[in-house]
């Protein structure tokens, strides 16, 4: 099945006085973030990333392609249209996500991708505790419908009315849904630790639970912290259950 993965990154993103997209998250900007996982996933064929003009992004790998959305203030219509437009005409499935979700994973795509591969439906959509989320995986037959989208009626609506078309695929990683929306989700929370040997405990926790995280000496004048993103917030509190001073 040849796959097609188009990342919609041609929002204005002003809704936190910023760009978000080009913020740091876990060491890399979100946008960067975004896409390896496309790039890197052995069943996508080709990535087309959806910009805005002037927008600063490239990555130096040949099946990733940069698609400049002249009329990407119409909306996230005209952005899909740009995309679909641009893949691959023998494409058997477009596999679309934002660029503003850093936590999807080579993993993430690959059970999207095989749960698509066993639907008898065009539409596959993650759902993550009742809510919809990202990548949908449309089929190639989609492409006149998809195209047919512009300005800011994106897929949302032909999903909406059309739901004898969807498959829904529950999955337990939230990072389907998970978007960096606020400044919350790119603040580091800090958990302090005045016991050495609970702060290398922890430490050691957190790499063996493939959790980013950094050191940062001197807390508040309280000790060692360690500072995490709160996506990860279960997942900490869960292997650093010994020597907590406190958590901001």
């Amino acid at each position: 099945m040849l796959a097609s993965g188009i990342v919609l990154a041609a929002g204005s993103a002003t809704r936190m006085g910023r760009d978000k997209l080009q913020l740091r998250y876990k060491g890399r900007r979100v946008i960067d973030r975004a896409v390896a996982p496309f790039v890197a996933s052995r069943l996508i064929d080709e990535v087309i990333v959806v910009v805005r003009p002037g927008f600063p992004f490239s990555m130096d790998d040949p099946k990733c392609r940069v698609v400049i959305n002249a009329d990407h203030q119409q909306g996230m219509g005209a952005s899909l249209h740009a995309g679909v437009s641009a893949a691959k005409e023998n494409a058997d499935a477009f596999v679309v996500s934002l660029a503003d979700m850093p936590e999807l994973s080579v993993d993430i795509i690959a059970a999207v991708h095989q749960a698509f591969c066993r639907s008898e439906k065009p539409i596959l959509v993650p759902v993550h505790q009742g809510r919809n989320g990202h990548p949908v995986v449309f089929a190639g037959s989609c492409r006149e419908d998809l195209l047919r989208l512009g300005g800011d009626v994106g897929a949302r609506s032909m999903i909406r009315e059309h739901p004898e078309l969807v498959e829904y695929f529950p999955t337990a990683d939230r990072a389907v849904v998970h978007d960096v929306d606020t400044a919350e989700d790119l603040t580091l929370k800090q958990m302090v630790f005045s016991d050495a040997d609970a702060l290398r405990e922890a430490t050691a926790a957190l790499r063996n639970a493939a959790v980013y995280f950094e050191t940062v000496d001197d807390a508040g004048g309280k000790g060692t912290a360690i500072a995490y993103y709160s996506f990860d917030q279960d997942k900490v509190a869960a292997v650093c259950s010994r020597g907590r001073v406190s958590e901001p």
